[in-house]
């Protein structure tokens, strides 16, 4: 029967592969909860709103975003119609860029009318009808998303902590070898 003394090193290496699994697990873990978060907040998504003659004010080509754009779980934007403030001239929705998800909507056409020009526009969306659940998955989505911050720090304190434990190996070896 060998003992765990014959094999040496092995043993050392069987517990930088075990963290070495626990930290991928976590990030699996982290991963798929951040998939749920998002999905449970795209679930909320259950009412239906609608805007008419909305003012937005000189959209160009970096856009202007819709005010209901706010509102927890807005999704689903869908623009009817924009009229020009000035002359109540239907302009082209060909003429504009538009979000859903975001609510931007920006000029990209060529009509020089529709450029840089106040708008009204017509339009429906989608929002989360509960607030709560709606506000507790944007919430833990924006806290897990401030995570990225710290990886740095955490896989520095991964590499010292292998290099640690590498350096007391390597002395426990010396001890039994002496």
């Amino acid at each position: 029967m060998r003992k765990i003394t014959d094999k040496k090193g092995q043993a050392q290496i069987a517990l930088v592969l075990t963290g070495i699994m626990t930290l991928i697990i976590g990030a699996f873990v982290l991963v798929m909860g951040l998939i749920m978060m998002d999905e449970l907040y795209l679930d909320t998504g259950d009412v239906s709103g609608s805007s008419e003659n909305e003012a937005l004010s000189t959209v160009d080509e970096a856009g202007e975003t819709v005010a209901n754009a706010t509102q927890c779980g807005f999704q689903g934007l869908t623009v009817s119609s924009i009229t020009n403030q000035s002359d109540g001239v239907d302009l082209h929705l060909d003429n504009f860029t538009i979000n859903g998800r975001s609510g931007l909507i920006a000029f990209t056409g060529e009509d020089d009318n529709a450029n840089n020009s106040n708008i009204h526009v017509n339009y429906t969306y989608n929002y989360g009808g509960n607030l709560e659940k709606c506000s507790a998955a944007n919430e833990t989505m924006v806290g897990i998303g401030s995570f990225g911050d710290f990886v740095d720090l955490i896989v520095l304190a991964i590499i010292i902590a292998v290099i640690i434990s590498l350096v007391v190996v390597a002395f426990a070896a010396r001890r039994r070898a002496a």
